[in-house]
């Protein structure tokens, strides 16, 4: 609960009124002008998993190693949709600070550990957990291997 502060929520407020278009013109550019390409491929290959974008053949540029030609295809990765954003929190209760409406969202430790439960036995392994540290995550450290 100590690890959420104000400026975190004024920062995800900024990017909700920024806009995902925005927010994804502004990746290309940190892709483009970063030397780390490789590492921010992999986030690129998962908003194009999710339809977001388009990346033309920039895995051929991008390994084994970053090659010329690689800033073009960057430059022309393609926005395909834009959703709104949401905030969503996932902590271990409710707190004072919770402000839920359209765009700000809540999962507690209670309903995450209800979702994982079902999953085998390390979902229910995690969901006892969640349910530990719903009251006190210092109370409970995770047990060693």
């Amino acid at each position: 609960m100590s690890s959420r502060r104000e400026g975190q929520d004024n920062y995800l407020d900024h990017a909700i009124t920024t806009g995902m278009d925005d927010i994804l013109r502004g990746l290309k550019e940190i892709v483009r002008t970063t030397d780390a390409k490789q590492k921010y491929y992999h986030l690129l290959n998962v908003l194009s998993d999710l339809g977001l974008i388009q990346l033309d053949g920039l895995k051929s540029k991008m390994y084994p190693k970053v090659v010329s030609g690689v800033v073009k295809l960057i430059d022309d990765i393609s926005i395909l949709k834009t959703p709104a954003l949401e905030v969503v929190y996932v902590q271990p209760r409710k707190s004072k600070e919770d402000k839920p409406d359209d765009k700000h969202h809540y999962i507690y430790f209670d309903e995450f550990a209800n979702c994982v439960e079902s999953h085998g036995d390390m979902g229910g392994l995690f969901a006892g957990y969640l349910r530990k540290w719903e009251k006190d995550p210092a109370e409970q450290p995770p047990r060693k291997p």
